[in-house]
Parts: structure tokens; sequence; C-alpha cells
């Protein structure tokens, strides 16, 4: 499982890519990504895949506190990985 860990403030919409390439056999992509919202409030998530083997992942004004947003990426191959990104909004 990837862990990314970045930082937001509550009045910003952000977006923030994930990238899967280290977790990919040889000749397999990223086909398509799911992105689930865990924090101390509902937020605005969008979660896009490219394709090859990133991810980017949109978090509109999140509440102070921190976020997680777990990833599940389906591979070309049928696979999955996995990923955690850890957002703390500080102001």
């Amino acid at each position: 499982m990837l862990f990314v860990a970045v930082k937001q403030s509550s009045k910003e919409t952000r977006t923030w890519t994930v990238g899967f390439s280290q977790d990919l056999p040889t000749g397999v992509t990223v086909s398509s990504a799911t992105g689930t919202h865990i924090g101390p409030s509902v937020e605005s998530l969008t979660v896009a895949d490219d394709n090859v083997d990133d991810v980017t992942v949109t978090l509109a004004t999140p509440a102070v506190g921190v976020h997680y947003v777990e990833i599940v990426a389906t591979l070309s191959n049928s696979d999955t990985s996995q990923a955690l990104l850890r957002v703390e909004v500080e102001f």
C-alpha cells in the first residue's frame, strides 16, 4: 500500500497526484480508480485515473482536521493496488 501525506487549507480546493508506477508490474497500467473519504466532515471528493500510472484526488474546502482518502486502483491485469492519502487541514 502506498502512503502519501499532504497539507491543505480549509479555504482551498487542491488536486493531489498519487503515482502507482512503483507498484505496477511491467506493461500493466491503471484502468480505473475509486476513492473513499474518511474525515471530520463530508467533503467534495473527485478521484480520476490517467489510464497509465497516476491517480488524481481533488478535495474541495475540507473542514479543519485530518482527512484520509482510501484509493483503490484497478489495474489492466485485473489486480488492484491501494493507496492512502492523508490530508492535514490546520486552518
